[in-house]
């Protein structure tokens, strides 16, 4: 196998690996966590051994705790009559 030949197949798998994993990563970047958490869980009970999937588990539960707090703290502040049902909404 020549030098070109093994340029190639590392791009391709490069480029596998990052389509196989860009849907919560991705998820992630765009802001929305609750997704990018469940899809790096579902990758995570494929194949335990993943990672990047562990990282983006990490971070994205992490903003997702803290995005999900804040919104807690904006209701319980507010003058709503139904923000308790709003806030538990947020736990779940």
């Amino acid at each position: 196998m020549n030098y070109h030949e093994k340029k190639y197949i590392l791009i391709a798998l490069s480029c596998l690996l990052l389509a196989a994993f860009s849907s919560g990563k991705k998820r992630l970047e765009q802001g929305d966590y609750d997704t990018a958490v469940y899809k790096a869980v579902k990758r995570l009970q494929q194949k335990p051994q993943k990672k990047k999937a562990e990282l983006v588990l990490r971070e994205a539960y992490t903003h997702a705790v803290n995005e999900h707090m804040e919104v807690i703290a904006y209701l319980d502040n507010t003058t709503n009559p139904f923000k308790y049902d709003k806030m538990v909404h947020e736990y779940e």
